[in-house]
């Protein structure tokens, strides 16, 4: 019995130190979530001017090819944020719960449907007007998706 109590005190620092550990772990997964949501919302906000400029003005075959790798990367970087949200330990809980650092498909569809749906294979078409709708559904799916990004940010932190 007294063997136990004399190595009890050690076996008590050693999981304290265990658990502060993972909540460190924890805590920096929330931090690297964070920070990448507010690269996917630059990037959203990025894609939205971009998209724009590109609909009101010539068409431009390399200005094509940068609105797709945006598009592609910010879909990357979406897709990315339930993975780093999840707990590396089973019987740890999640940075984040998964349900919460997902940013639903559809939006990101949405934005890529408003962009490239028309116009923006036609290299004949002329520029769009100002008051187009083609550019409010750019910017409205942009809004959206940018919405969606803002709520994970609001699950991410501390």
């Amino acid at each position: 019995m007294s063997e136990i109590l004399k190595i009890l005190p050690s076996l008590l620092v050693v999981g304290g130190w265990m658990i502060v550990y993972q909540l460190q772990a924890l805590q920096a997964r929330r931090k690297v979530l964070r920070e990448e949501v507010e690269k996917a919302r630059a990037a959203v906000l990025t894609l939205n001017g971009d998209a724009l400029r590109f609909h009101m003005s010539a068409h431009s075959i390399a200005d094509r090819l940068a609105l797709v790798a945006a598009l592609t990367d910010i879909e990357r970087r979406c897709e990315l944020f339930p993975q780093i949200s999840v707990a590396r330990r089973t019987w740890l809980p999640d940075a984040v719960p998964t349900n919460k650092a997902k940013v639903d498909s559809a939006l990101i569809v949405n934005v890529r449907q408003a962009i490239t749906l028309n116009h923006f294979d036609d290299e004949s078409a002329a520029p769009l007007s100002v008051g187009s709708t083609q550019l409010e559904e750019i910017t409205a799916a942009c809004t959206a998706l940018v919405r969606s990004v803002d709520g994970v940010m609001v699950a991410a932190l501390d």
